[in-house]
């Protein structure tokens, strides 16, 4: 089911899913058999569905309308880089399945939830190499789209110039299958891409490209999302929505990250109307908590009743299927 973001945007604010890899990654499995030999959260689509479908079932039970699909390093360049490219379509296939069963299950308690095939932004030899990203993430885009995803979220670009020739391949994919493509860059701690590109430059981009959403994902947390959102509204006046981390892990400890749910909520809740947001969302290290605290404190409508803080966040008593 394809739907039209334009239209949807008037619904505003409207919210993104959290952290799908680093729920996973804590999720509880066996690393050795469900990572297929330690090949990352990708290999789970495969192993174990009914886990990648419980991610996405809780963030639709925080208030989430919109949830990505578990292939952010699932290009067939990151496939070969985890040596699963003999496996690539079948994990795309199962990476959609698990996010459209999800969306099914709880269409009767969220008729507006909608899948997004999420695109990284992939591995390259050269980092320079825009034209063999583009292609790369052409063939992802159609595997998705294949698949029955309802628009394209082209996520975490870090380079100005991978973003014009990767999005514009992506736009006339999606221009022709009817679906909309969200385009979201990643800042660095300066402020700006890794190509030197700032705020300002991102946004003159957007302005002659006109995408149906722009945002700005990760970063080392809400204080330097709060910085690119500012320099970004000084240059574009367009749809914009942000999706910030929960801050950097301590260590290789990817179950604590420093911003919890309530601080997270505080601080990124208020974005919508200083920065005139029509979308929220979380990036590494937000959890479905995080979701719900955001939902509540804008006031929208959600249908999972927090558990206490030691109680299983994947614990379905809650509602939904499955």
């Amino acid at each position: 089911m394809t739907f039209d973001l334009a239209r949807e945007l008037d619904l505003a604010p409207r919210l993104f899913d959290g952290a799908v890899g680093t729920q996973l990654l804590v999720s509880g499995f066996d690393p050795k058999r469900d990572l297929l030999g330690d090949k990352g959260p990708l290999a789970l689509n495969l192993t174990r569905p009914e886990q990648v479908r419980a991610v996405h079932e809780s963030y639709l039970d925080a208030g989430s309308h919109w949830i990505t699909t578990n292939t952010f390093a699932a290009s067939p360049a990151d496939l070969v880089q985890q040596g699963l490219s003999e496996r690539g379509d079948r994990l795309v296939d199962a990476a959609v399945a698990a996010a459209r069963e999800a969306v099914d299950a709880w269409r009767g308690d969220v008729p507006d939830a909608r899948v997004l095939g999420s695109i990284g932004p992939g591995w390259t030899p050269d980092a320079t190499a825009a034209g063999e990203r583009a292609a790369d993430a052409l063939e992802l885009a159609r595997r998705l789209v294949g698949g029955g995803v309802d628009g394209l979220l082209l996520e975490t670009i870090t380079r100005l110039d991978h973003l014009r020739v990767v999005y514009a391949s992506l736009r006339e994919l999606a221009d022709r299958e009817g679906l909309a493509v969200i385009a979201s860059v990643a800042f660095g701690p300066d402020g700006r891409l890794a190509d030197g590109a700032s705020a300002a430059d991102v946004a003159a981009w957007a302005r002659s490209v006109e995408p149906v959403l722009l945002s700005t994902n990760c970063g080392r947390g809400p204080d330097d999302t709060e910085r690119d959102l500012a320099a970004l509204r000084e240059h574009w006046s367009g749809p914009l929505a942000a999706s910030p981390t929960a801050g950097l892990p301590a260590g290789d400890d990817l179950s604590t990250f420093p911003v919890d749910a309530e601080a997270f909520a505080d601080r990124v809740a208020p974005w919508i109307e200083r920065f005139d947001l029509v979308a929220l969302g979380g990036c590494c290290g937000t959890s479905p908590r995080h979701l719900a605290r955001v939902s509540d404190a804008l006031g929208l409508e959600r249908h999972w009743v927090l558990p206490d803080e030691d109680d299983d966040e994947f614990d379905d008593d809650g509602g939904g299927e499955g």
